[in-house]
């Protein structure tokens, strides 16, 4: 697939991506808690908290994560848009919801895990480089630099909310 084709993919699809894959992760998420050994059969009021979990995730990962990779990455000098990198998050997310459908069945153990995370990061990173017409490896270091303010970021935060609080 040719960058212009991955572009007219996410160009087209970038908001029924996001919005099945958050939908995919409340409802895979609950169905996994509720089919969880551990869990012992979960009450309403603990699926409706679960769902809320869920949801706020999903919001997070798909909505917040896009919105804050973009702004800092713009602030380092790149073209990349919202819905571009909405998009691509959605599409990087595959991975995750299939560990969600095996973790149902079992505990994935750590190979599956790991192997999702590197390739959810893969999806991600390649899809940035196709959307920004960009060699992979300069990609791959500048997301890592924008992953790394982010990180950096939320431990600054959470330092100071531990101050205020």
């Amino acid at each position: 697939m040719n960058a212009e084709q991955y572009k007219d993919i996410v160009y087209t699809y970038w908001l029924p991506a996001a919005i099945t894959a958050g939908v995919l992760y409340v409802i895979l998420s609950l169905v996994g808690a509720s089919m969880s050994p551990a869990a012992g059969g979960l009450t309403p009021a603990l699926m409706v908290l679960a769902g809320v979990v869920s949801f706020s995730q999903a919001l997070g990962s798909l909505l917040v994560f896009p919105y804050l990779f973009t702004l800092i990455s713009r602030r380092l000098g790149a073209t990349t848009k919202f819905d571009e990198v909405l998009g691509v998050t959605a599409i990087a997310t595959l991975p995750t919801l299939a560990l969600l459908i095996i973790s149902m069945f079992g505990t994935p153990g750590d190979g599956p895990v790991l192997l999702a995370s590197v390739l959810s990061m893969g999806l991600f990173v390649y899809g940035l480089s196709q959307m920004n017409e960009t060699p992979l490896l300069p990609t791959l270091g500048h997301t890592v630099a924008v992953w790394l303010l982010l990180i950096l970021g939320a431990g600054v935060l959470s330092i100071l909310l531990n101050v205020l609080i």
